[in-house]
């Protein structure tokens, strides 16, 4: 603890009695929460091949927390819970082949770190992309490895490490969402054996952001994608998908008037996500997640058979089957039930019924560059009433809206805003995505007092 004393030759200064009391339980207020800092660097390698170990070294920066690693394998499972004490230098993380599991396809392995060091914590999440599993393929995956640094305070600055020991070649690095920070390399990087630091400066107070490195190294062409942390608890990872989650207008009951809420879905790979249901009709809409945050099919369930959009395809009653590819002529097809409009790069499908629902089902690329589905509604809060499901149940849900938390200034200029759930209040942080706004909280926030987990099954059969 850091103690001040004020020196004053002006006897109307000083500060007596009580007064000094008051002062001197302000120092040890201010002590109290601006404790000392805790922060960790991460060393890794962002992209391996199925088959191979992973590893992940941690750096003794500040502080010395034990740091403990969870995710979830290949089939869904957790791998056993992995641990350091950072009493030294570096420690490193090994995850096995074995507990990874046999790899059919690319795979995204998501790691939920938390560091901990008597009172003080942090807790991030780091992702590394698997590619898919080729046996008898001996041939080494070598790139860079990336280093980034993680602290329990606001940082405004932070540094990434690139080391491409042993490798040569050409690298470019940009921040996916440029609103959210800089960087000061631009044009090629030629690796030859070497490191780069990158400065990275956070833009229009972002609390986080995420790199884009691409480069060509002994003819391996990698595109991989480096969090940066500039506050604690910060998700770089959900800011950067080409869209939040998900998002839907809700009812302001404060201010009479509706709002767009948005927030992020995490499942297990192949396990189904309930979005909608609409039990007055018996139909039901899921998603089919390719891993753990991405759908790559659509199913609606009804009494007189499914629907199932697929990448390339679309199943219609369990008979038709139509194709989905790049470049297709517009196709109507039409049904007693159910009309579909499929075109290019997007499926409206409209239930009919006295008021029609719509469903817009469209292909898109994540920031990884895959392709998955997106799926949304045409509807509102009057909606909501008919619905359940995810959607239904967050639609049914109380909100309001209540102001700034950083200023007076109406809602809609402010960076966040405190929402009252039910008898919960969220802090929302406010973004934007295809030039709209909408208020980003956690979606187990929104539903407390369930989980997330109650929308998700193994099999909808």
């Amino acid at each position: 603890m850091v103690i001040c004393i004020l020196r004053t030759t002006d006897n109307k200064m000083r500060i007596k009695g009580r007064n000094s009391l008051i002062l001197l339980a302000t120092l040890f207020l201010v002590d109290k929460i601006f404790s000392a800092e805790l922060e960790v660097k991460v060393h890794y390698q962002p992209e391996v091949k199925g088959g191979k170990p992973i590893t992940v070294t941690f750096g003794k920066s500040k502080g010395t927390p034990t740091c403990k690693l969870n995710g979830k394998n290949y089939g869904g499972n957790p791998i056993p819970e992995k641990s350091v004490i950072m009493d030294s230098a570096y420690k490193t993380i090994t995850i096995q082949a074995a507990e990874i599991g046999s790899v059919d396809n690319d795979f995204m392995f998501v790691s939920s770190i938390n560091c901990v060091d008597n009172s003080e914590s942090i807790s991030f999440e780091l992702r590394i992309f698997i590619l898919k599993e080729v046996p008898n393929d001996d041939a080494t995956h070598k790139i860079c490895l990336f280093e980034t640094f993680i602290s329990n305070l606001p940082q405004p600055i932070r540094t990434v490490e690139m080391l491409c020991y042993n490798l040569g070649g050409t690298c470019s690095v940009s921040v996916v969402d440029p609103t959210k920070a800089s960087v000061d390399l631009t044009g090629s990087l030629y690796i030859n054996d070497n490191t780069e630091l990158i400065k990275v400066t956070q833009s229009n107070s972002a609390d986080s952001a995420l790199l884009k490195v691409d480069c060509t190294l002994i003819n391996i062409q990698t595109s991989v994608n480096i969090p940066v942390f500039f506050h604690p608890g910060a998700n770089p990872w959900a800011i950067a998908s080409g869209d939040p989650h998900f998002e839907q207008i809700v009812f302001d009951g404060l201010h009479s008037m509706n709002m767009p809420i948005c927030y992020d879905v995490l499942g297990t790979p192949d396990s189904y996500l309930k979005i909608v249901e609409y039990s007055k009709i018996g139909v039901e809409i899921y998603g089919h997640l390719k891993d753990d945050y991405y759908m790559h099919r659509i199913i609606i369930k009804s009494v007189i058979g499914n629907v199932t959009v697929s990448m390339n395809s679309i199943s219609i009653h369990n008979k038709t089957q139509v194709n989905w590819i790049e470049n297709s002529k517009r196709i109507i097809i039409q049904s007693k039930f159910f009309n579909y409009e499929i075109f290019s790069s997007e499926i409206l499908i409209t239930i009919l019924q006295e008021t029609p629902i719509i469903i817009k089902i469209e292909k898109a690329r994540n920031f990884i560059d895959q392709w998955h589905l997106d799926v949304s509604f045409k509807s509102g809060p009057k909606d909501y009433v008919e619905m359940s499901g995810l959607l239904g149940h967050i639609g049914k849900k109380e909100y309001k809206f209540y102001s700034s938390v950083q200023s007076d200034s109406d809602i809609s200029n402010s960076k966040k805003t405190t929402i009252g759930i039910g008898n919960n209040l969220i802090i929302a942080r406010k973004v934007e995505r295809n030039g709209k706004y909408c208020w980003l909280m956690a979606v187990d926030d929104i539903l407390k007092p369930i989980h997330i987990s109650n929308f998700f099954f193994q099999n909808i059969n």
